[in-house]
This record gives structure tokens, sequence and C-alpha cells, in this order.
């Protein structure tokens, strides 16, 4: 396997465990993929820390349920 495959498995792999963590809401597994300082910016342009990201992905997408 090259280098390159391995990124594109590496990715992959995940990408299935983002998408598994929003479908069945696993805010525990979703925070051990986030790097420490992880930050987000909304359509808006406003930023996000990690810790009230984590808040609100979790708050609604219980909301959403």
């Amino acid at each position: 396997m090259t280098s390159v495959q391995a990124d594109i498995a590496t990715l992959s792999t995940l990408n299935k465990r983002f998408i598994h963590n929003f479908v069945t809401n696993d805010v525990s597994s979703h925070n051990a993929i986030l790097h420490p300082l992880f930050r987000t910016i909304d359509t808006q342009g406003g930023h996000m820390d990690r810790a009230s990201y984590l808040e609100e992905w979790a708050t609604v997408l219980t909301l959403v349920s």
C-alpha cells in the first residue's frame, strides 16, 4: 500500500466514524476524534471553540432526534 493509499484509507475510516457519531449522537466518540485545539467557523463567519462546538453538537442532535 502506498502512502497515498494509506492516507485515503485513514480518511475513509475517520469519515465513517464521524458519520456514525452523527447518526448515533455519540458525543464521546466524536470528542475523541477532534484535535485538542479544534475550532469551527460557521456559515456566518462566527468562530466556536471545541467545548462550545461539542456542547452545541450534542444539544442540537438531541433536539432534532
